[in-house]
């Protein structure tokens, strides 16, 4: 008897897995896979045949000599680790990696353009002054005005020519964990590289060991700029990370042309896909699952790759599904195809799709494997010996906050945090505001709009305010939540203070009272509400059975 190709030299043939005396097969993991799996693989497949025949049309060869050369080349850059282990780590097979570094081989042949060499390589280094940062001290976020970061930016360069060493003022005045931690260095940077492009033009007219003597804005705030070496004036000890640098952006550009490439190849191709998870359209031959440029991809071949790429992540869901299946069994637990048919049916009522098969097609089903996946669901759920409150004091909550100077440290999203927004409000003009606001609300204003016109929360602003369906354990400020759970249907309440500085919230429907057009959020709302109690239980539940079981794994792609 043959061994599956898929499996290991050793172990029962044609066996993924063993899992307390119970077979997991290479026929059944494959089986399982390939919906999930063959989708994101065929896509791939095909640009490999395409890279396959264009490299065929020009006579393109990509010697075993060149896949070596590039190959120790690659396992230099990885730190000392060995590729094998990296490999293993990423699931993938040493045949899989070698054919895609000689199409990556192949496709750089392709290129015609000329590989411009890295210019105005500079060892950068930087220090950013925010105009929201972090207060030590409460832990909270507190806004700077510009005129107080410019003046952080003098400070420390006052310190630079006093003779202090950048990295010492970067660690000692950085508003940023990450800069404490290496000083501001951002490494060797080059002109068109992908990192930090907005400091490389004012650190271009840098020379070595200088740092920018103007003010010099950035999205997060002020930054002061150095440079400590370049290509052409750098210590010997930096030779080999400024070659490092002009490899790294040769190959960038090498990635970018090799990307447009393949895009063009596609554009001119003539592609057919007929897979589908739950099967095969009847247009096609039974093995074809894509044809390309007249060159038919099997479905047998898309099948063994998903189950080379993904074979592994699947195998380990299958192993904790026997596990369930294992216990539920001993405990005499059922779950009747009634129960998994309700379920089913909340779901695609949430999901917006208006045919099943559209939901299977979307999340690479098969009406079989979703079955399964549900089964398993409500199997581990019974195994959770735990009460699962049900949610209660569900309500629509809309909120409006106004920022005052006196709340001190502001939310990220408040308006006034941002560079150029106009001054804070006293406590005192932003009660007033408020109170304005109700009294236009009760003359029939919407809070929707008195919410997107006033609100210093650009996020909920957006949307007037609408922080959805909250209950006793929503992810929101806790002082949102504790006064509107209090409320009933329409009120509003009067003002209050919290982080931002003072807020109004209106309940538009709670649980017991809501229109018939809001019952699909309150059943998602309860859902979630149920599914965060349940989640942690499952998977102590899940760690608990595999601690004790005795599993064997013969799979390895």
């Amino acid at each position: 008897m043959t061994r599956d190709s898929a499996a290991f030299d050793f172990g029962p043939a044609g066996v993924a897995a063993v899992v307390n005396g119970e077979t997991i097969t290479v026929a059944e993991l494959r089986e399982r896979t390939a919906p999930t799996a063959a989708a994101s693989t065929l896509q791939g497949m095909i640009e490999e045949t395409l890279i396959d025949q264009a490299a065929r049309a020009r006579n393109i060869v990509v010697t075993d000599d060149e896949v070596n050369s590039k190959t120790r080349e690659l396992e230099k850059s990885l730190g000392g680790v060995s590729l094998a282990d990296t490999l293993k780590q990423h699931d993938m097979s040493v045949e899989l990696f070698r054919d895609g570094v000689r199409r990556q081989i192949a496709l750089e042949k392709f290129i015609t353009a000329p590989i411009k060499p890295a210019l105005h390589m500079r060892h950068v280094w930087h220090v950013t002054f925010g105009m929201l940062v972090m207060d030590p001290k409460t832990g909270k976020l507190k806004a700077r005005t510009a005129e107080q970061a410019r003046k952080l930016v003098q400070a420390a360069r006052e310190k630079l020519k006093s003779g202090a060493k950048f990295e010492d003022v970067a660690r000692r005045c950085a508003d940023y964990a990450a800069t404490k931690q290496n000083g501001g260095d951002l490494g060797i940077l080059t002109e068109g590289g992908r990192y930090y492009a907005n400091l490389f033009p004012p650190a271009k007219t840098l020379h070595r060991g200088e740092y920018t003597r103007q003010d010099i804005k950035s999205l997060a705030g002020y930054e002061l700029i150095y440079v400590s070496s370049t290509a052409e004036d750098h210590p010997a000890s930096e030779d080999a990370a400024y070659a490092q640098a002009a490899r790294d952006d040769r190959e960038e550009q090498q990635g970018a042309a090799s990307a447009a490439i393949l895009k063009t190849l596609r554009l001119n191709a003539r592609i057919a896909i007929y897979y589908q998870p739950a099967g095969l359209s009847p247009v096609a031959a039974p093995e074809a699952a894509a044809v390309v440029n007249g060159q038919a991809i099997t479905v047998d071949a898309v099948k063994e790759r998903a189950l080379k790429t993904a074979g592994p992540t699947m195998l380990s869901h299958m192993i904790e599904s026997k596990l369930i299946d294992q216990e539920v069994r001993t405990k005499q637990i059922s779950v009747t195809q009634a129960e998994i048919d309700r379920k089913e049916s909340e779901i695609m009522a949430r999901s917006g799709y208006p045919a099943v098969n559209d939901f299977l097609v979307h999340e690479n089903l098969t009406p079989q494997q979703f079955d399964s996946d549900i089964g398993d669901q409500i199997k581990a759920e019974r195994l959770v010996d735990i009460p699962v409150k049900p949610a209660t004091h569900l309500r629509h909550v809309f909120h409006l906050a106004i920022a005052t100077k006196e709340a001190g440290p502001l939310a990220g999203n408040a308006i006034p945090a941002l560079p150029g927004a106009p001054p804070l409000p006293t406590k005192e003009e932003a009660l007033t505001k408020l109170k304005m606001i109700r009294e236009r609300l009760q003359g029939g204003a919407k809070f929707e709009d008195m919410a997107k016109e006033y609100s210093s929360d650009i996020f909920s602003r957006r949307n007037g305010g609408d922080l959805g369906i909250l209950h006793d354990d929503s992810k929101v400020n806790r002082e949102i939540v504790q006064v509107a759970l209090g409320m009933k249907k329409g009120d509003y309440c009067a003002p209050f203070k919290s982080f931002f500085g003072y807020e109004l919230v209106y309940v538009a429907s709670t649980d017991e009272d809501h229109p018939a057009t809001e019952e699909e959020l309150y059943r998602e709302a309860r859902d979630a509400y149920r599914d965060s109690q349940i989640d942690a239980p499952i998977a102590q539940v899940l760690r608990s059975l595999e601690q004790k079981a005795q599993v064997s794994i013969y799979f390895h792609p």
